[in-house]
Parts: C-alpha cells; structure tokens; sequence
C-alpha cells in the first residue's frame, strides 16, 4: 500500500529534445535560461515544502496529509449482522488479467468477497461471492420455550435498520476465516475457488492448484484473515517476552508488548525496508525508527476494537502511507503523523465498526453502510464527518422494506412455517392438505399468534436487499406450534411484501434434499445474509453419528447454505457441513452414481479413485451365495450393475450406539437401509451413508448401501460395501 511520487519524474529528469539542426535550436536556447531558472525554483521549493508532499502539491495526486473527501456510500445492511470490513491484500492483484481491487466483508459464519470497479463502490462491483468460514463448531441452539409460550419475543431482536448505540466490539468468528491467494484466472479462498472474470464459484482441494502449478501464493501464505503480510514484511521482532528487537537482535529502549496477545505490524513498504513501523498488541502502540522508539501510547478498546487490534481473527485495517499512520477509535478515524504522532486530520464516523485503507481510498464500514473517501480528492482541512444515514437506500427504493415493515402487519407465510406455527392441529394432527391452509401471518411487534397452545409465528433477521435489479428483503421465522418443538423458515420477498420463494428443508417439500443430514433437531437458523441475489445462512441442530439419539440431546455439527434468487425462484448452491473432523461437503448421489457405474463396467482404474483398496479388492474378487451350487456370483454384478443410488447423506444419530437404527438405518427422507452399525468399525462423524436400489426391491426399502467419507471439496473414499443378503 505504498504510495509514492515515483510515477511523475521530476523535470530535471525529463527527457531532452532530440538533436536537431541549429536553425531549428534557436527557439530552445533562448528558452534554456528561463527553464533552468524554473527548475532551480521548483527544487527551492521542493526542499522548503518537503519532498513527496510538495510534489502532490505541485503536481497534484492523493494527499494523506489532510482528510479526504466522501466519494460514496453502500447500505450493506442485508449481508448479516455483526458485519465486519477486513483488508484483502493480494500481491499483483491490479496485473491479473482483470483481478483488479477487491472488498471483503465478514460475518460471524461467513465472507463476502466483492470484485470492485474503479471506484471502490460495492453498487459498481463486477461481482460478489460468498466464502464460508472452515471449522466452524456446532452451537447448541437453545430455544426459550417458556418465553415462547408467553408470547416470548427474544427470537427476533435486532435487524436492520436499527442503530443501537453500544461500545465497539473485538470480532468474534465461529471457525476460521481463510486465506485467499490468486491462484490463475481464479481467486482461491480456503477450498471456494472464485473465477475473476464472472465470480463463479467451484469448491475444490485449496491445496491443489497454487503456487506449485500457477507461480500464485499459496493460500497459507496469502493475504487473508489470519494471515498478515504486512507484519511479516516489518523487520522488527517480538521475542518471546514481549521485548521489540531489531531484525539484528538490538532491543528497542523500554519497548515491549504482552506476548500472549496477538502483535500485528504494519510499515510504509511492502517489504519492509523503509521506517517508521508500528507496532501494537491491542494495548500498547510503539512507532519505531531504526533504533529508537519515536513515540508511543496506549490503545483504548475501541480504537483497537475498530482498527482490528489486539485479535488473530482478522487483519487489521490500519495502514503507513506517505508518513502517515491511520488508526480507527470510536466514532472517528486518525491521520497521525507516523514520526512524531501528530494529529493531522480526523474522519467522524456515527457508529464506526471498522475500517480500510486500499490505494487512495479509507473505505469504512459504520452501522450497516459501507462508505467510500478518496485521498485523491482531499479537502484541505482537519476534519470531515461521514453523511451515510443508514436507512437512505431503503427510503429511495433501491433495497427492500426493512424490519419495521415486517414486524406488524398482514401478509403470506412460507408454508410449512404457517402449517406448524399457525395451523399445527389442522396441519399434523387432522392431516389436512397444505394447499387448503391459509398461510398468512397477522403480525404485532413482530409476533403472529394462532391462539392454541401459544403457538405462534416470530419474526427473526431482517435483510433488505437488492437482487435481480429489484428491491427485496430476506427475513427469518421461528416457527412454534405450541410444544416441544421450534423450527425455523426463510421467505424472500419483494417491496410490497409478497412472497417471491421460501427455504424450508425441515418440512416435507424437495429443499429437504438441500440438507443432506439424516436427522435435524430443530432447524435453527443463524447468521441470515442476503448479499445481491446470493442468499446465504448458517443453520444449527445437526446431529451425526456418535451423537446421543434423542430431541434434546447436543448436536455435534452445523452446515452454511447458499441459495441463488434467479428471477423466478430460490436455486440451492452449496452446503458445507461442519464436524468435528472438519468440514464436509457430500458428494451428490449423482456424483457416487458415478462411481458405481465405473465399478460395473470393470473401470477399475477410474473406480479405485474413489473407494479404498480392500473395497477394490472386494469388487475384483468377492464372491456371493454357495459355491457348490454353481457359478457363484460377484459383488461387482450383485452390488454394482444395475443397481441406483438413490440419496447420500451424513450418518446420523440413528446410527449410533443405542440409537433407533438397532436393525436397520432410516434416513432423512423416511426410507431405510439394513445396516448394523454396532457390526462396523471405523466409523466416524461426519462420514457418509448412501443408499442403493436394485430391480424388485420395495422404494423404501434399500438393501444395498455404501459407506464413504467426504471432504470439503465434494471428493470422496468408499471404505464399506454392504448389503441385506451374504
């Protein structure tokens, strides 16, 4: 983030004109006197104002010396809650072919990586993708059935559109943000692989395809939110007890840092060389020069809360360009001069979160709205305030309706969340079709009550949102009929508040099959973002094999779904599983069918890709039924040809010791499998059951089965072939 005058050369530099015959010389002789006697001004100058500073002033080009002007402002209210804007440095990115500047905003489950034009402005973006976080751990979701029952309204607090005053916070991230790197013509984030040109997105092994084979970084030495170049790049060391050294091991007078938090650093070059360099641990902040301290001071939390200070979940969004230091407190951003710690100007920013810095751009992230100021456009003064009311797109129509709209008022309810909230006898006990059912909600404060048994209807997330060049809004129900049970639904809706598409895979519609989890306790819904036309969540209540069998039992893994509004409908994505090995991303039955088929034609090279080598070694030589009364037959005819996958889902609880499965395997979509998981070893969470059919065997009886186990790219290893017969 270096930004120097080197690109306008200074006119003593200047090339000459070329040799040309006296006559023709005459002009420029007499001119040599007068341009001699400018430049000898204009060093003059040059030295009295002070080097780079002077130049911008006489040449023009950014100013960080003085606060820069508003260029624009975003409200990104729909991508989620507790948003947070984190640099994304990647070396050469402007030489990629097309990867130019990029903005990454990060929620709690998830980023959003934004391909920038040359404005900086998120509306003039090329293209937004979503990234999940890696390792996230399950969260048991509680539900306060008794505020519930009471016509609790916990479930929906908070939205968009509301400015809560409240002290800046540290962020905290459920797993791992990941690192991205430049990987070719694509952007590699953990194992999202994001093409440059178009932002399509294709989850593969993030250690395949880096530097190795492109001359890219490699994702581990990228810069993305563990990772810090720019700390890397500094030549100063924080030994183990906290003492700052030079990179030559001489100590800096009475300079240390807390060695169990996290120290970032950050200079004026990308590799370091140059002073003065900063050096913080969330508390403490040191400028150092070669071999002194040029000042220092104490952080406050806010300023390091909104800087990005003092945490290893994020890369801090301060920078040093041009001898100036930008550092964020509450409700404002600092330009310090970086030798001696002058204030040079201030930014007022209501409700700052965080910030960046990015070329010529502070690009600031406040109370929903993302705001763009140039330092090629400064305003020759000390101060400056931020304009970005947050509610300014939603009142010119640009997003849609926000929670106020929704939290009162009559209008159409996802199905299945209006059969169980609203309806639940008529629906469950009476069996009476959904289609009959009147799915709207009548709602005060945010509640829609059916008056039996409490049940009701509660608005969660609100999420306004543009998508398709049309205003829309995301919003979250909790859904609660009355008992022991809650479940959660998603409706997409446009300006006038009519239903345009549901995600409901608790219920019995097809999005089921988005899920592919044999058993979801209660469909608990998280972390709602609405980011264009991607809608993206995080859900809780997943329970996997190992897990005890029952509704209130803990649940060891969650999953981040993304759906696509493509004009008409919801499209599902993708959906990454997270267990406690990792994550998981099942492989389609379509994907193992594949698979299958390979091994029925005696593809065995392309099969063993696939499945382990006791499993190859079973279809080359396992054998059925009585040898003595004939030929007798192979695995590969009975087990592999002519048979179907029919669906491929994570082993749930039903599978565990003592669980319902003692006899047989039921899976998500109610059909089962003869499998005797007490039979089997090495089985573990997260691993995968699919499901085969064969000519003549009932629908919702399988008799064949496989278990794999998956990755977080969709590849997969069958390790277990199974069947009802021997």
């Amino acid at each position: 983030m270096t930004h120097s005058s080197a690109g306008h050369p200074h006119p003593s530099q200047q090339p000459g004109p070329a040799q040309q015959p006296d006559v023709s010389q005459q002009p420029a002789r007499r001119l040599r006197p007068l341009l001699l006697g400018m430049a000898a001004g204009l060093a003059l100058v040059l030295i009295a104002v002070g080097g780079i500073f002077a130049f911008r002033v006489l040449f023009g080009g950014p100013d960080f010396r003085t606060a820069p002007a508003q260029a624009s402002t975003t409200d990104v209210s729909g991508v989620g809650e507790d948003v947070r804007l984190v640099p994304l440095h990647l070396p050469g990115a402007g030489q990629a072919g097309g990867a130019g500047d990029f903005a990454r905003l990060v929620t709690p489950t998830r980023s959003v990586v934004y391909a920038l034009g040359e404005t900086g402005a998120l509306e003039d973006s090329r293209w937004a993708a979503p990234v999940p976080h890696t390792d996230i751990p399950a969260q048991p979701r509680e539900v306060d059935f008794e505020e519930l029952w009471n016509r609790g309204e916990a479930a929906g607090a908070g939205g968009a559109g509301e400015t809560a005053e409240q002290e800046p916070l540290p962020p905290e991230l459920h797993g791992t943000l990941p690192d991205c790197a430049l990987d070719g013509a694509d952007l590699l984030c953990g194992s999202t692989r994001i093409g440059l040109s178009d932002g399509s997105v294709e989850h593969g092994d993030a250690g395949q395809g880096s530097a190795e084979h492109s001359g890219g970084a490699a994702p581990s030495e990228a810069a993305g939110g563990s990772q810090d170049p720019a700390t890397a790049a500094v030549p100063v060391i924080a030994e183990p007890d906290g003492t700052l050294t030079t990179a030559a091991g001489v100590p800096y007078p009475e300079a240390a840092v807390d060695p169990a938090d996290t120290v970032r650093m950050v200079g004026p070059s990308a590799d370091g060389e140059e002073g003065p360099w900063a050096v913080s641990d969330g508390s403490a902040l040191f400028v150092l020069g070669e071999d002194s301290v040029l000042w220092q001071r104490q952080l406050d939390a806010a300023s390091a809360a909104v800087t990005g200070l003092g945490s290893s979940a994020v890369t801090p969004g301060w920078a040093l360009v041009d001898g100036v230091l930008v550092l964020g407190a509450r409700d404002e951003v600092h330009g310090l001069d970086a030798r001696t710690g002058e204030a040079l100007w201030t930014v007022g920013v209501p409700g700052l979160d965080s910030f960046t810095v990015a070329g010529t751009q502070l690009r600031i992230l406040a109370d929903g709205v993302y705001t763009v100021l140039d330092f090629a456009d400064p305003t020759g003064e000390e101060r400056s305030t931020v304009t970005a009311p947050p509610s300014a797109a939603r009142a010119g129509g640009l997003l849609g309706p926000g929670r106020e709209a929704f939290a009162n008022g009559t209008y159409e309810l996802p199905r299945e969340c209006a059969a169980f909230g609203l309806h639940y006898d008529a629906a469950h006990l009476d069996g009476q079709p959904l289609s009959e059912l009147d799915t709207t909600g009548d709602f005060t404060d945010g509640v829609a009550e059916a008056g039996e048994f409490h049940a009701s209807v509660t608005v969660g997330e609100v999420r306004p949102a543009r998508a398709d060049g049309a205003p829309v809004t995301a919003v979250s129900f909790l859904c609660y009929g009355g008992g022991a049970y809650a479940y959660s639904s998603i409706g997409l809706y446009d300006a006038d508040r009519s239903l345009l598409g549901s995600v409901e895979p608790w219920g019995a519609g097809a999005a089921r099959a988005d899920v592919p989890a044999g058993s979801i306790g209660e469909f608990g819904i998280g972390d709602l973002g609405m980011t264009g036309s991607l809608l993206t969540f995080n859900l809780q209540g997943i329970d996997l094999y190992g897990d005890e069998p029952c509704h209130a039992c803990a649940k060891s893994a969650s999953a981040d779904l993304v759906y696509r509004w493509d004009g008409g409908e919801l499209v599902h994505a993708d959906t990454v599983f997270h267990v406690p090995g990792g994550d998981v991303r099942p492989p389609s039955a379509e994907g193992v069918q594949e698979f299958v088929d390979a091994v029925a034609a005696g593809d065995d090279a392309a099969a063993s890709a696939h499945a382990t080598d006791a499993v190859m070694e079973l279809v080359r030589e396992g054998t059925l039924g009585d040898a003595s009364a004939g030929a007798p037959l192979t695995v590969r005819e009975v087990q592999f040809a002519d048979t179907e996958v029919e669906v491929c889902e994570l082993v749930s609880a039903n599978g565990s010791p003592g669980g319902y499965g003692a006899s047989e395997y039921r899976f998500g979509d109610g059909s089962t499998a003869p499998v005797r998981f007490e039979h089997l070893e090495g089985v573990e969470p997260g691993d995968v059951i699919c499901a085969q059919s064969m000519p003549g065997a009932p629908a919702e009886q399988h008799p064949l089965w496989l278990l794999l186990r998956a990755d977080s790219a969709g590849g997969f290893e069958v390790y277990e072939a199974g069947r009802a017969f021997s």
